[in-house]
């Protein structure tokens, strides 16, 4: 069913005021949709349970590492060279447009400090820093793929 926008805050306002006073079982791929609806989430694979629980919680007990997101102004390869020297540091990548990059640090290394204090003090423009969260799709996908099917979350 094609729903317009109205529709859809409409539905998912109505789904969680029914969802305060007893329990609703959504069944649905759109997980963008589940994510902002559901307050407990069971996660089926081949007809077995492979994870129930919050979505905050699943996204604490599936990511590996921290990822952040930072968005600066400054020359790509000089702010590259600095960042990957940094103590914690796995990867860089470079997202979409100029000056953004996916970091992505040791699970408990929390850099947003170190990467504020390098950049303020290389004198470039901070725009963005922030931490980035699994997604359900992300969740789901760890689940169901080998690697991450033999885990039963709970």
């Amino acid at each position: 069913i094609g729903l317009d926008p109205t529709q859809i805050v409409e539905i998912r306002s109505l789904i969680k005021e029914l969802g305060s006073e007893r329990t609703i079982i959504l069944s649905s791929h759109i997980l963008p949709e589940v994510s902002q609806i559901c307050q407990r989430i069971l996660i089926i694979n081949n007809g077995q349970i492979v994870a129930t629980d919050t979505p905050a919680n699943l996204t604490v007990q599936l990511q590996r590492n921290l990822q952040v997101y930072l968005e600066v102004e400054g020359p790509r390869t000089e702010v590259m060279q600095k960042i990957e020297a940094m103590t914690g540091v796995l990867e860089v990548k470079p997202t979409n447009g100029e000056s953004s990059y996916l970091i992505e640090t040791s699970r408990g290394q929390d850099l947003r400090p170190v990467l504020a204090r390098t950049v303020v003090e290389s004198g470039w423009q901070l725009r963005e820093l922030k931490l980035q969260d699994l997604s359900l799709e992300d969740i789901f996908m760890q689940l169901v793929t080998d690697e991450g099917a033999g885990e039963k979350q709970e």
